[in-house]
Order: structure tokens, then C-alpha cells, then sequence
């Protein structure tokens, strides 16, 4: 290990037997000075530098003062401390948390209306327990037993009240995701752009064509974004026909 003292002493002045023949012992003070320099040196080099340390040890740390952030060496490499270095978006941390309110300084929460792939989906979410099996896409509603089951237009009771969208395969008794409101896709869908979307009285389905049967729940469930995507948004208002 080797360090550079960048402060220079004249020894020219500063030595005992000036002007003597014999050049003398560096003085006590000089020593100190030199051990300080050292020292300071050291322990720049070792926590705050644009450079690696010179022999480092493993569970050393260091800010690197030209990435901006703490590394740490783990004996062979120098990487960053991932708890001080950040990051830069939050699809770098799959399971980010809050500790505190997050305000959003007059900023918006941007959805994505064009998911990528089919069955894929973006927006406001939670974890809910299925009361039978669902597929995604199956518009769900909260039964008495706190778990979703699929929506039937045919009565109030299937229909009314909160509505969720499964985003995937869920077993009956088993939670999953549910989708409270935003872009879902499903490649097998055909959907006319801008359309309004009812519950069905196919249980779990959204349709295009509103219900007209005699004590049928009319409720809008969302609109079609595309083709293939549903901008899902349940209407908390709903009409029970009388035909």
C-alpha cells in the first residue's frame, strides 16, 4: 500500500544544523506535520475520492466522488452501496415502499394506454381473494364472504356494489390481483374503439351490448381503449331495467 504526501516541507529551513556541516535530524515538528499529512491523505484517498483506494480491503467503503455515490469492496470489487446509491427509476426496485405520504408536487401518475403485450395491464391494484377460479379479465364483484366472484347481469346482487377485474389466472380460495381501475389487454378480444363496456349476463364477462332482460343490472364497466384493450373504470352507478 503506498500513499502520495502532496505537501511539500522545506527542509532547507526547516532542519536542525543549517548552515553546519552536518545536515541534522528532521525536527519533532516536522514529524508530526508529515504524520498529519499522512493521515489526511489517507483517509481522503479511502472515503472521499474520483479514484479507488490503493489497497483496499474486502468491507471497505468509499464515495466515489465522481459517481456520486458509496461503494463498497467485497475483495476483488469495488460496487455500489445499493441503500445509498439510489435509484434512477422505479423499475429498478420490484417491490418499492413508502414511509410517508408521497406528494406529488403537482406531477401526475402516468398510465401506460397501450399495454405492450397481451395480458398485460397497468394502473391501481390490490391483492383479493377469488371466490371461484377466474381468468383474466373476468369482471368480479364483492360478495358477503369478502371474496370476488364473477359478475352476472341478470340480478343486483351479482352486480351491484364493488367491482374488480382478475389480471390473471386465479385459483378459487387463493389471492391474487385485481384490477380497481386502469389498461388491460387481451389479444382475443374486439372490442370497437371508444365503446362503452357493460357487465354481461354471462358470468365474469364484459360485453358491448348493453342487457335488456326484465330485473337485468345495466352498469358500465369501462370503455374499449382499442381493439384488444379496456380502459377499466367501473361507473358506481347502475340501472335495474324494468321491461
Amino acid at each position: 500500500m503506498s500513499y502520495t504526501i502532496t505537501t511539500a516541507i522545506d527542509y532547507t529551513t526547516d532542519r536542525i544544523g543549517k548552515n553546519s556541516a552536518s545536515i541534522g535530524a528532521v525536527k519533532k515538528l516536522d514529524v508530526d506535520r508529515v504524520i498529519a499529512f499522512a493521515i489526511l491523505t489517507l483517509l481522503q484517498q479511502n472515503y472521499y475520492s474520483a479514484s479507488e483506494p490503493d489497497g483496499p480491503v474486502a468491507g471497505q467503503i468509499w464515495y466515489d466522488s465522481s459517481a456520486g455515490y458509496l461503494k463498497v469492496f467485497d475483495g476483488s470489487t469495488w460496487s455500489a452501496v445499493a441503500a445509498a446509491a439510489g435509484i434512477t427509476a422505479l423499475d429498478e426496485d420490484t417491490s418499492p415502499s413508502l414511509a410517508g405520504n408521497l406528494d406529488l408536487a403537482q406531477f401526475c401518475i402516468v398510465l401506460d394506454p397501450t399495454p405492450t403485450s397481451d395480458h398485460t395491464w397497468n394502473g391501481i391494484s390490490e391483492t383479493q381473494t377469488a371466490g371461484e377460479n377466474l381468468v383474466i379479465g373476468d369482471i368480479c364483484y364483492l360478495k358477503s364472504d369478502a371474496k370476488f366472484w364473477k359478475c352476472d347481469g341478470d340480478a343486483e346482487a351479482t352486480s351491484a356494489g364493488i367491482i374488480r377485474m382478475a389480471t390473471a389466472t386465479i385459483v378459487a380460495d387463493a389471492t391474487g390481483v385485481f384490477l380497481v381501475m386502469g389498461y388491460i389487454r387481451d389479444d382475443t378480444w374486439a372490442w370497437t374503439i371508444g365503446a362503452p363496456l357493460y357487465i354481461s349476463v354471462t358470468p365474469g364477462n364484459a360485453t358491448a351490448t348493453a342487457v335488456s332482460g326484465n330485473a337485468d343490472i345495466k352498469r358500465i364497466i369501462g370503455h374499449a381503449m382499442s381493439a384488444d384493450v379496456i380502459y377499466f373504470n367501473p361507473s358506481q352507478a347502475f340501472t335495474e331495467l324494468v321491461v
